[in-house]
């Protein structure tokens, strides 16, 4: 067996053969035309054009209902970009100019587009030179080109692929597409929207897995995790089959029943849980799934397309107030920007790149450097609190001094909102992630400024163990279960006790069935996650004996081993999960 790891982009699993999807070859004719023969050419390119476009019409219609707008976007996208005047003028001149047939014309001109994009450090306008490929694709195929014989086996499987156009994406057959895997791509890549339009596993940025796998290889992607499992040993199998079975039973059958129940220990111990989302379309599963409430909304995915000119206050302010109006008085918890490292947009981009962006000018950093972005931000969300209850979660707090200086533009932005007689809310809640070594360590400290923690494990984990998490050489070592996480998150429960505020556990670790129990028993009372796997984790819940499971967290935490951890928490798993995980 052997492991890879990936970008998680689209939540689930996915286990079959492998269907390796290969570029298609295609011969363009370089067949010179003649003056005569111009306006003849013309008139093709202009009705492939609208073909093209009544194609994407159609194609966006799978689309059209209660879907979130960014995937209706990228329809409307390649729909502009066929009615640009600038583009038919290029195609044009080239027919007149260079004498080249109607096909010859949109290759050349698309072409350079697609690799002008391509060379772009801007990891947004670069992931959308697919898009223009796919334009090329569909405008050659409705041209006189030869079109590349199809293949048309129709096989259930995982795609894997070097990079999929939009159009491959939504005109794939869920039913038949078990998961996706491309080495290109981020989670703003259209890939990456697409396939959580369609509720595909997908994973993206596996650098040659397509040479990696021979086509029917027998794989297992984990879409949450962002890992591939190639040939997988007979135990991860089962292992992976039961959480399919499981999670399969919970999607066809009537949610609200058990998602509903109450979440609860068996001896009693109240636990809340949230969901964790990044589209305002997300909401109504979420609470299906039985969330009580938003405990992290990601906003950066707002701007992640725009320049700094684009970003508008407006904008932010009618997309908070239209999540609040579908919670319908349950509680959003608002995290301001985490811009960097991995999610760059043009306006990151124009501040120049970084050696190590990880640990560079990243979210409230960014937002110091560039305070009127974080005021712009700031004053939405106040705004938007008084049209209902609101959290307002700050990332990457490493020292005292940063949510002072977030307290500050706070305070000022009220002030000015009171002068202007606009209202918000004078009490909200104001919280930081906790997810830096080093504010561990002041916890004390920070608790008495705020108003609650939320604990980011995926980078606290990261950042304590020096583990970049994406790199397959180390990935292993990735490891929620060290004896130092352990610490660090009990030292964060006893510092937020201390001062009476909530804490939560909001990062991958809390959505891991594998450490519920253990989480309960270290103090957490608040889990904040992907809203798919609510119902396993309240059921899991209420199974457990708080007692229990606060005598098990204390053994584990008297072990200097992770490996023994593991092993513990596996053994204790086995006993204390409830009949129906065990048979799934």
């Amino acid at each position: 067996m052997k492991v890879l790891k990936g970008l998680p982009v689209s939540p689930g699993i996915g286990m079959g053969k492998v269907i390796l999807l290969q570029p298609e070859k295609r011969h363009i004719p370089l067949r010179p035309i003649t003056a005569k023969e111009i306006p003849a050419e013309e008139l093709k390119y202009r009705k492939a054009v609208d073909k093209t476009i009544a194609q994407i019409e159609a194609l966006g219609t799978r689309f059209a209902d209660g879907t979130d707008i960014k995937y209706k976007a990228i329809f409307e996208a390649h729909i502009a970009i066929l009615s640009d005047p600038t583009l038919h003028k290029k195609v044009c001149d080239r027919i007149k100019k260079h004498k080249d047939n109607a096909s010859r014309a949109v290759y050349k001109t698309l072409q350079e587009l697609i690799q002008t994009l391509s060379a772009l450090d801007d990891e947004y306008l670069s992931h959308r030179a697919p898009d223009i490929a796919d334009i090329e694709k569909r405008l050659l195929n409705n041209l006189d080109s030869k079109r590349p014989a199809k293949n048309n086996r129709r096989r259930s499987g995982v795609v894997v692929a070097k990079g999929l156009e939009p159009s491959q994406t939504a005109s794939m057959d869920p039913k038949m597409i078990l998961g996706l895997v491309v080495e290109t791509g981020g989670p703003t890549s259209h890939t990456a929207i697409m396939s959580r339009a369609l509720k595909i596993p997908a994973l993206v940025g596996i650098s040659n897995i397509t040479e990696e796998l021979k086509e029917n290889q027998f794989i297992i992607i984990d879409g949450s995790k962002g890992v591939v499992f190639i040939d997988p040993t007979p135990s991860v199998l089962e292992q992976y089959r039961k959480k399919k079975r499981y999670a399969d039973r919970i999607s066809k059958r009537n949610l609200k029943e058990d998602a509903m129940l109450p979440c609860e220990t068996f001896d009693g111990r109240q636990i809340h849980i949230s969901a964790n989302i990044e589209f305002i379309s997300e909401i109504d599963n979420a609470i299906t799934y039985g969330a009580q409430d938003i405990g992290l909304y990601r906003t950066e995915f707002l701007i992640l397309d725009k320049h700094i000119d684009e970003i508008c206050e407006e904008e932010q302010y009618q997309n908070y107030i239209k999540a609040i109006k579908s919670l319908n008085g349950k509680r959003l918890c608002i995290r301001t920007f985490d811009l960097g490292a991995d999610k760059q947009s043009p306006f990151t981009a124009s501040l120049g790149i970084e050696d190590n962006p990880f640990l560079g000018c990243r979210s409230i950093r960014l937002c110091i450097e560039q305070p009127n972005l974080f005021k712009q931000q700031l004053r939405a969300i106040l705004r938007a609190s008084a049209s209902g209850p609101i959290d307002l979660m700050i990332p990457m707090i490493s020292r005292k001094s940063e949510i002072l200086f977030a307290k500050k533009i706070i305070n000022e932005i009220k002030k000015e909102l009171k002068s202007k007689k606009v209202k918000f809310d004078e009490n909200i809640r104001i919280g930081i992630m906790m997810e830096v070594p080093s504010a561990v360590y002041i916890a004390e400290d920070l608790a008495e400024e705020v108003d609650f923690f939320s604990i980011g494990t995926n980078d606290l984990i990261q950042y304590s163990l020096a583990v970049d998490r994406g790199n397959q050489r180390v990935a292993h070592m990735y490891t929620p279960h060290h004896p130092a996480i352990l610490r660090m998150i009990k030292d964060i429960v006893i510092a937020a006790n201390k001062f009476n505020i909530d804490v939560c556990v909001c990062g991958e670790m809390g959505g891991d069935i594998t450490y519920t129990q253990l989480l309960i028993g270290l103090g957490l009372k608040h889990l904040s996650v992907t809203y798919s796997t609510i119902p396993q984790i309240k059921k899991i819940i209420r199974s457990l004996n708080f007692y229990e499971s606060r005598a098990f967290a204390d053994e584990l935490l008297r072990i200097h081993h992770g490996e023994l951890i593991l092993e513990r928490i596996i053994e204790k798993n086995k006993k204390i999960f409830p009949k129906e995980l065990q048979a799934s």
